[in-house]
């Protein structure tokens, strides 16, 4: 399985979505396992992609992943634009990181997902690589 693709404008780096764990008592303990295990290391220019795999069932069959937010000054200090579902597939976002970023920045994101009628949320992390 490819995690990043080199184009002429930087990499594509590819977090595949492999399964979520909602909990209905504890939502805050809700958690998604990613390719990456919560931690992207990037270069800015990079795009990131997002794609929910077939193996993940449970969203496949009970949900989907609704948003990828970006947070806070993340969203105008480490992204070009904000995360967009891509037209024509139903489970893929892609977003682009900001040039002069400083080796070692660090930023948090959200994933909301909906499974059985409730929401969810997963707060992975960017980093640019040292």
């Amino acid at each position: 399985m490819l995690n990043s693709i080199q184009t002429p404008e930087g990499q594509v780096r590819v977090i595949r979505i492999l399964k979520s764990n909602p909990d209905e008592i504890h939502p805050e303990n809700s958690y998604l396992k990613l390719s990456d295990g919560g931690l992207t290391l990037c270069d800015p220019l990079d795009s990131i992609q997002w794609i929910v795999e077939q193996t993940a069932g449970d969203i496949e069959e009970n949900g989907e992943i609704t948003s990828i937010l970006i947070q806070g000054d993340a969203i105008s200090n480490f992204f070009l634009l904000s995360t967009q579902k891509e037209k024509n597939f139903f489970k893929k976002w892609t977003g682009k990181v900001r040039r002069g970023l400083q080796p070692g920045e660090v930023s948090k994101y959200t994933i909301y997902w909906s499974q059985g009628g409730n929401v969810y949320c997963f707060d992975p992390k960017i980093q640019i690589n040292p």
